[in-house]
């Protein structure tokens, strides 16, 4: 990565806390203090020791960033990173839609030599594709449990050797029953669709900056 002159940025998170997130061309600092925030910018001298007395878990490297989206309508921004082999994923939270396309703007400023930029609006159809997909599968799983727990109720075969886990599984699930089983398969199915119904309703515009490989 180029180097950029020491410059920070700070986005407030919401207009009911008094937390903000930092943004400079080496590292993003979420959720701390804008008082705190506003002391860490006027004593920074670019000596990394400063980052002693932050969370930690809420400091992100920008060389560790693979991949980062964002919906336009929403105010959540997931952030992949990858260090020493391990992948994670987090999320920052920027409720002022200009302030988030601002910060999208700007650590992409920072990542272009290495990183793509692509916005792409969905349509209803393609919208639809992925809590589609969640319904199949928790119609298929919701069908698999329901017989699952039917067998579990008949008991195990007093000859048949299974793992602990697979035991307790087995207990877990006759204690729920058949009847249990559809319930939360129910319960779980209404979720996907209404889920399904708001991803149509409101088709993602989505923000992609990801790093070349």
């Amino acid at each position: 990565m180029a180097e950029h002159k020491f410059k920070t940025t700070m986005f407030p998170i919401d207009s009911d806390s008094n937390k903000v997130i930092i943004l400079t061309p080496d590292y993003i600092i979420d959720e701390i203090n804008q008082d705190e925030a506003e002391q860490f910018i006027e004593n920074m001298n670019g000596d990394e020791n400063f980052f002693d007395s932050l969370n930690l878990n809420k400091v992100y490297n920008i060389n560790t960033i693979v991949r980062i989206s964002s919906n336009q309508k929403t105010h959540i921004i997931t952030l992949k990173t990858k260090a020493n082999g391990k992948k994670e994923t987090d999320f920052l939270a920027i409720e002022s839609k200009e302030h988030k396309e601002q910060f999208l703007h700007e650590i992409y400023h920072y990542l272009k030599d290495e990183c793509s930029f692509r916005v792409k609006e969905y349509n209803r159809l393609t919208a639809a594709f992925r809590p589609l997909l969640m319904l199949l599968i928790i119609i298929g799983l919701g069908t698999f449990l329901t017989w699952f727990a039917f067998e579990a109720q008949q008991g195990l075969d007093r000859t048949r050797v299974v793992k602990a886990s697979v035991y307790y599984l087995y207990k877990t699930m006759a204690y729920i029953g058949p009847t249990g089983a559809m319930i939360i398969s129910g319960v779980a199915l209404l979720i996907g669709m209404a889920m399904l119904a708001y991803r149509v309703k409101n088709p993602p515009i989505m923000t992609f900056i990801k790093r070349n490989i």
